[in-house]
């Protein structure tokens, strides 16, 4: 595990149960979100919530076309100076947050600021970590709709299996290729069976 990065939302249990990755990376998505609800949470003006949502984005895309320009140009010294000021910034973003007394969503971004910048950090060691894990997230909701819908549920050594082709098919295509040939047929679906409940 000392050598995995683990992409998430900021739920404390998967945090510190990841404690001794490589490096923890909090989605971009997940952490505006949550701050919408601090916000929200603390009563603070729709106007407000919608600016100080508005900065915080757009200095995470900011972040993310440096990291982008990055892997095209390898510009180290640029890509450290986006990452200094991405910090600044953020700090700004947390007196900005606690000047109008919105102490919750001030103390969460302070608490993951690091964790929002591990790609960025990771990069620079030649290490590729997205920013979101919302692909992921969608693929995942797109199987459980499916199960739901006839009824059926997901064994663990089914969850399992599922996860591990999700996963190589988008680390190692030719793996997957090769996961396809035992596991897909040639009309392109997956065999598998489904028990019905009471069935």
């Amino acid at each position: 595990m000392a050598n995995a990065y683990v992409v998430c939302d900021s739920d404390r249990e998967i945090n510190n149960a990841f404690e001794g990755a490589r490096g923890i990376q909090i989605c971009h998505f997940h952490a505006v979100k949550y701050v919408d609800y601090c916000l929200w949470k603390e009563d603070a003006p729709k106007n407000f919530r919608k600016k100080i949502r508005r900065i915080l984005k757009s200095r995470l895309s900011t972040l993310q076309n440096s990291v982008k320009k990055f892997w095209r140009d390898k510009d180290t010294e640029r890509l450290k100076n986006r990452i200094s000021w991405f910090r600044e910034e953020l700090d700004r973003w947390v007196e900005r947050a606690e000047g109008r007394d919105f102490a919750l969503a001030a103390n969460y971004i302070r608490r993951v600021r690091e964790k929002l910048l591990t790609f960025a950090e990771a990069a620079l060691r030649g290490d590729y970590v997205p920013y979101t894990n919302n692909k992921v997230e969608r693929e995942f909701r797109g199987n459980v709709y499916r199960t739901k819908r006839i009824g059926g549920s997901w064994s663990d050594d089914g969850l399992l299996n599922v996860s591990l082709c999700q996963f190589i098919s988008r680390l190692d295509e030719g793996l997957f290729r090769e996961f396809k040939e035992v596991y897909i047929d040639e009309a392109g679906t997956l065999n598998f069976s489904v028990s019905l409940p009471g069935g």
